[in-house]
Protein backbone atom coordinates (compact mmCIF):
# COMPACT_ATOMS: atom_id res chain seq x y z
CA UNK A 1 0.00 0.00 0.00
CA UNK A 2 1.90 3.01 -0.68
CA UNK A 3 2.85 6.04 0.78
CA UNK A 4 0.41 8.36 2.01
CA UNK A 5 -0.99 10.90 -0.23
CA UNK A 6 1.43 14.30 0.05
CA UNK A 7 -1.31 17.30 -0.65
CA UNK A 8 0.57 19.28 -3.40
CA UNK A 9 -0.92 23.03 -4.57
CA UNK A 10 -0.76 25.07 -7.59
CA UNK A 11 1.13 28.18 -7.20
CA UNK A 12 0.93 31.60 -8.90
CA UNK A 13 4.55 32.49 -10.22
CA UNK A 14 5.27 35.89 -10.45
CA UNK A 15 6.13 36.61 -14.89
CA UNK A 16 9.04 37.67 -14.28
CA UNK A 17 10.58 34.59 -12.99
CA UNK A 18 8.91 32.18 -15.24
CA UNK A 19 7.97 34.40 -17.93
CA UNK A 20 6.90 30.98 -20.30
CA UNK A 21 3.71 30.95 -18.39
CA UNK A 22 4.10 27.52 -16.83
CA UNK A 23 2.09 26.04 -14.07
CA UNK A 24 3.72 25.18 -10.83
CA UNK A 25 3.26 23.22 -7.93
CA UNK A 26 4.65 22.46 -4.46
CA UNK A 27 4.38 19.72 -2.31
CA UNK A 28 3.20 20.87 1.30
CA UNK A 29 6.47 19.94 2.94
CA UNK A 30 8.46 22.57 1.02
CA UNK A 31 5.66 25.39 2.19
CA UNK A 32 6.92 27.57 5.28
CA UNK A 33 5.67 30.80 6.71
CA UNK A 34 8.29 33.96 6.40
CA UNK A 35 9.60 34.76 9.74
CA UNK A 36 10.26 38.21 10.68
CA UNK A 37 13.86 39.18 9.21
CA UNK A 38 12.82 37.15 6.16
CA UNK A 39 10.15 39.08 5.62
CA UNK A 40 11.27 42.76 6.22
CA UNK A 41 13.79 41.11 3.48
CA UNK A 42 11.16 40.06 1.14
CA UNK A 43 8.97 42.70 1.84
CA UNK A 44 9.58 44.64 -1.59
CA UNK A 45 8.79 41.96 -3.86
CA UNK A 46 5.51 41.35 -1.81
CA UNK A 47 4.65 44.80 -2.15
CA UNK A 48 4.87 44.78 -5.68
CA UNK A 49 2.42 42.05 -6.15
CA UNK A 50 2.88 39.19 -8.23
CA UNK A 51 2.57 39.43 -12.14
CA UNK A 52 0.80 36.49 -13.22
CA UNK A 53 -2.11 36.40 -15.98
CA UNK A 54 -4.21 34.07 -13.44
CA UNK A 55 -3.84 36.73 -10.49
CA UNK A 56 -7.15 38.01 -11.45
CA UNK A 57 -8.95 34.71 -11.85
CA UNK A 58 -8.49 34.08 -8.09
CA UNK A 59 -8.15 37.00 -6.83
CA UNK A 60 -10.31 40.07 -6.40
CA UNK A 61 -8.03 42.81 -4.95
CA UNK A 62 -4.61 43.00 -3.11
CA UNK A 63 -4.76 44.68 0.75
CA UNK A 64 -1.27 45.40 1.67
CA UNK A 65 0.30 41.98 1.69
CA UNK A 66 -2.21 39.78 1.28
CA UNK A 67 -4.53 38.75 -1.52
CA UNK A 68 -8.18 38.96 -1.33
CA UNK A 69 -10.16 35.38 -2.83
CA UNK A 70 -12.69 36.04 -5.55
CA UNK A 71 -16.22 35.41 -5.40
CA UNK A 72 -15.49 32.28 -7.78
CA UNK A 73 -12.78 30.91 -5.36
CA UNK A 74 -15.05 31.80 -2.76
CA UNK A 75 -17.29 28.99 -4.14
CA UNK A 76 -15.07 26.52 -5.21
CA UNK A 77 -13.43 26.75 -1.86
CA UNK A 78 -16.08 27.49 0.73
CA UNK A 79 -14.70 25.63 3.43
CA UNK A 80 -11.30 27.62 3.22
CA UNK A 81 -12.92 30.77 4.44
CA UNK A 82 -15.02 31.94 7.51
Amino acid sequence: AGAPAEPFYNVLVDDRDRPDGARTYVAQRNIRVLDSEQRQRELGVFEAGVRNVDTERYFSRKHGLHYAPSARTRRLFPDDFD
